[in-house]
């Protein structure tokens, strides 16, 4: 038995592309959405300026830009993409493949987890953040939430390269950067998913 079926184009499913996109769309707008008109999703009258948004985050509306669903979306896809490839081959090889598979799964988390860190500890550097000052404008919690430890904790280049290429996988260690949190569920969920269509 195999955990799904491969695709007859040669490994990609892109009927799943359009779905992807909803989801990306749906993250892009739920960042935008905290940054600047929270009350789209916290339904508090201080936050944002347009008071129709308290009202609009107790609508099923709120789908279109709560993280939630497209977060879920993006794991459901992650696994069915993953499944596929190690479908309609013998037990034997997929346990031969296992390592290679979790190696290159972590490479492909850890390059883009430590370019996007890099890039926010640049902006540190040069002193170009201004969540903080932002949030005073329209009370948005989240602009003021990201990269609090500065207020503690110098920008530190090693922990930051710790955090990002091994720390977020051993020990879910990312208070460094909070937007990684669904990447110690990609990549642990990645090795439980070939390990279960190993046994399967």
């Amino acid at each position: 038995a195999s955990c799904a079926s491969s695709p007859a184009n040669g490994g990609r499913y892109a009927y799943l592309d359009g779905l992807r996109g909803v989801a990306a769309l749906t993250v892009v707008l739920c960042h935008f959405v905290l940054a600047f008109q929270p009350a789209l999703l916290s339904g508090k009258a201080g936050q944002g300026a347009a008071a129709a948004g308290t009202g609009l985050a107790r609508t099923p509306l709120v789908l279109f830009w709560s993280p939630d669903c497209a977060v879920h979306v993006f794991f459901v896809l992650s696994g069915f993409v993953l499944s596929s490839a190690m479908a309609g081959q013998p037990a034997g090889r997929q346990l031969a493949r296992l390592g290679a598979l979790l190696v290159r799964r972590w490479v492909r988390l850890a390059g883009p987890i430590l370019g996007s860190s890099l890039l926010a500890w640049g902006v540190i550097q040069a002193g170009w953040l201004r969540n903080t000052l932002a949030a005073v404008l329209n009370g948005s919690d989240w602009l003021a939430m990201p990269f609090g430890w500065l207020a503690w904790q110098a920008n530190s280049l090693p922990v930051l390269v710790g955090q990002s290429l091994w720390g977020i996988f051993a020990t879910a260690t990312h208070w460094w950067n909070p937007a990684l949190w669904t990447m110690p569920v990609e990549f642990w969920g990645s090795a439980g998913l070939f390990a279960a269509c190993t046994a399967l």
